[in-house]
């Protein structure tokens, strides 16, 4: 009797903790997924193995090389000075960096969608739902090989960081200068970074008459 209403107990407890953490559940398992899938990946043949052949060069053909690559090739260089650092690593770092990163993109994207513990709990399900609805392809040219993802992943990675202190309202001091970095990463998060920080000012300038001159800063600084 007392193993029957003891069983009871624990189900009734297992049943309350899934329906008020479901969100976390899945969004922890696709974490778990990624982390595991990530463990059998490799340098890729192309960007990532020209890179690490500079990652591992002496300083001064890093900083030539560097100079080269913003002057002929694009002006990425934050983001390829953070891939460079990984590459000395070969994929080891990167492998354990990136799941982390996508993660921690997704968990973030939730809470800057959400108001309340509850609806919070559903935007992580069905984030974590609409994970494997994307094709694969787009993994395959964005996540799924370390250049791409530290070009792709890793820029919205401090872009949502940004959005969520202006969202709560806290470190709003140093905004301006993420927002610098954030329009200094890729040409795909710095105009969505400027855009964003465009509607900041725009949403602020509407509702209360007046603008700060942080936000003001941060759009100047996106654009910089």
């Amino acid at each position: 009797m007392l193993r029957f209403f003891g069983g009871v107990f624990l189900n009734s407890k297992l049943k309350k903790f899934m329906s008020d953490n479901y969100g976390f559940i899945a969004i922890g398992l696709v974490g778990i997924f990624l982390f595991v899938y990530f463990q059998f990946m490799h340098l890729g043949n192309s960007d990532d193995r020209v890179y690490s052949i500079v990652a591992n060069s002496s300083l001064k053909d890093f900083l030539r090389f560097m100079q080269y690559h913003y002057d002929f090739c694009n002006g990425r260089v934050l983001v390829h000075v953070f891939l460079m650092l990984t590459l000395r690593f070969g994929v080891y770092l990167w492998r354990i960096l990136c799941p982390f990163t996508y993660i921690s993109i997704l968990i973030m994207i939730a809470k800057f969608l959400s108001k309340n513990r509850n609806s919070f709990n559903r935007a992580l399900m069905i984030i974590s739902l609409l994970v494997f609805c994307i094709n694969t392809q787009v993994y395959s040219d964005s996540l799924f090989w370390q250049t791409g993802s530290l070009n792709y992943i890793f820029p919205f990675f401090l872009l949502m960081v940004t959005l969520l202190f202006i969202k709560y309202k806290k470190f709003l001091e140093i905004v301006p200068f993420l927002s610098f970095f954030c329009g200094a990463t890729t040409e795909q998060c710095g105009m969505i970074s400027i855009a964003c920080f465009a509607f900041w000012f725009v949403v602020e300038f509407k509702c209360n008459k007046r603008c700060r001159i942080v936000q003001i800063l941060s759009v100047l600084a996106s654009i910089c």
